[in-house]
């Protein structure tokens, strides 16, 4: 049985691929989705376990998808996350 992902974890690998897909910084991110860059660097220390269903808006707003298309990957499938 393979190791899971936190949420959180899951999260910031999403983010990952939208920024690399997209020439963006963390920080640019921030600048356009008006989440701070704190909130953002908390999931890649793994310092917030999941995410709120407002951040995951804004982050996937930013990227000019839906919730939808931002969770639509296989890396946030059941399989791969746990969600307890």
């Amino acid at each position: 049985m393979k190791d899971l992902l936190t949420t959180g974890k899951a999260f910031s690998k999403r983010i990952d691929e939208l920024l690399f897909k997209n020439n963006w910084s963390l920080y640019r991110l921030s600048k356009i989705s008006c989440v701070p860059l704190s909130t953002l660097k908390n999931f890649y220390r793994e310092h917030t376990k999941s995410p709120t269903l407002s951040l995951v808006y804004k982050i996937a707003n930013a990227f000019n998808m839906s919730i939808l298309e931002f969770l639509d990957c296989p890396l946030l499938k059941d399989e791969n996350v746990d969600y307890e």
